[in-house]
């Protein structure tokens, strides 16, 4: 399961958002093999966002993804067969992301 929720709020130049995901838990069975299960948690990832319109064509934008640099459960079997984090992990396994863009 997953859902969103956003906010955005605008006053002269400034432009603000905020989103907040939520994914459920999840359940992956490593290598198709029953033995080797991970069971993954439910989570909640948040983004923010601040424009500034410089001009009505120009906006300067700094934002964050995954803003508490929330990871999915490790893999149990990471040592034996496979990567840090199981393949079908709700969220992206990157952590926090921040960026600029005009």
């Amino acid at each position: 399961m997953k859902g969103n929720f956003t906010l955005t709020h605008m006053q002269g130049p400034w432009r603000l958002l905020g989103r907040v995901d939520y994914f459920g838990e999840y359940y992956e069975s490593h290598l198709e093999d029953d033995t080797l299960s991970i069971d993954g948690e439910a989570a909640f990832l948040v983004d923010g966002e601040v424009g500034y319109k410089v001009t009505e064509n120009v906006e300067l934008i700094a934002s964050a993804q995954n803003l508490f640099d929330q990871y999915p459960v490790d893999n149990p079997w990471a040592g034996i067969a496979g990567a840090r984090y199981g393949e079908r992990s709700s969220y992206r396994f990157n952590g926090r992301f921040y960026h600029l863009k005009a």
